[in-house]
């Protein structure tokens, strides 16, 4: 009972994201799909882990005037050995997190959780920590980045640990006469016949559709390669990149708009722990 109340600690009492505020930067940058939120979250778990383990063994061996610099070396280690790894075996993951997939060595989720968390406690609750607290950074990160994809550009879009695209799913639903071009295109796409749809471009083209991305596909096409699943995927995701829903806020796709959303999600889970809270003191009044 004690270690599941570790991890729900970690997930609601002491979310980084949204009652802690730390570890900001990932946050912002990396919300802009469900994709690479949770690749970010897998990153920022795999290091906590490691690190949580490490520092709760040499904490009691470790001088307090240098226990940062020592905190820090292990994690740029820890660090370097997991963007390695992903490199190898997760290059979409890798590619997509760039630059902020290193900066998890400053993030100060992973160092507050070695000083506050790790360096007092034993190996096991300090297991139990990171999983708790990775899960809560993965539920705020995720829940941010399915608000701005989805309200941002109306779909979700999937993609492999190699960075292919496996599904592109519509949720936000197209006007009628946007939707009756974006299934002749979908459909033209499943055919297969290059020519039959550079003049369905064309004719929609004429008609006041910007098609330009899926104009730019074709060219890098061949009528080898043309009607492949790769080659399908890359067309509806261009397709879907050609078309907006009047109901879609674009704004929420921006960098900007991850503050509108954070602020939202911050404002409504911190209502929430407080309306449960107040609940529980109720009732807990009314006991006695």
């Amino acid at each position: 009972m004690k270690k599941l109340k570790i991890i729900l600690n970690g997930i609601i009492n002491e979310n980084p994201t949204f009652v802690l505020f730390l570890g900001m930067c990932p946050v912002l940058a990396t919300s802009s799909s469900i994709y690479s939120a949770i690749g970010m979250s897998a990153c920022v778990f795999l290091v906590l882990l490691m690190s949580n383990i490490s520092i709760s063994l040499i904490a009691k061996f470790t001088p307090s005037e240098i226990r940062i610099p020592v905190y820090i070396v292990i994690i740029a280690t820890i660090v370097t050995a997991v963007s390695l790894f992903v490199n190898a075996y997760a290059p979409g993951i890798y590619t997509t997190l760039g630059s902020y997939l290193q900066l998890i060595v400053v993030n100060c989720i992973i160092l507050g959780r070695a000083e506050s968390y790790a360096s007092k406690n034993s190996v096991v609750n300090s297991i139990m920590d990171a999983i708790g607290i990775s899960l809560g950074f993965f539920f705020a990160l995720t829940i941010v980045a399915a608000l701005r994809e989805i309200l941002g550009t109306g779909v979700i879009t999937m993609k492999d640990l190699e960075g292919n695209v496996t599904s592109i799913t519509r949720i936000i639903p197209l006007a009628k006469e946007d939707k009756v071009v974006y299934d002749a295109l979908i459909t033209e796409f499943k055919i297969g016949d290059v020519n039959s749809l550079k003049e369905l471009i064309s004719e929609y083209s004429n008609n006041g559709y910007n098609l330009s991305k899926i104009t730019k596909e074709l060219k890098v096409i061949t009528d080898e390669t043309y009607g492949t699943k790769e080659v399908v995927d890359a067309l509806k995701l261009a397709a879907n990149q050609s078309f907006s829903s009047p109901y879609e806020i674009g704004l929420l796709a921006q960098p900007s708009g991850a503050f509108l959303v954070l602020g939202f999600c911050v404002a409504g889970f911190n209502g929430a722990r407080k309306a449960i809270a107040n609940k529980k003191a109720a009732k807990a009044a009314e006991s006695k």
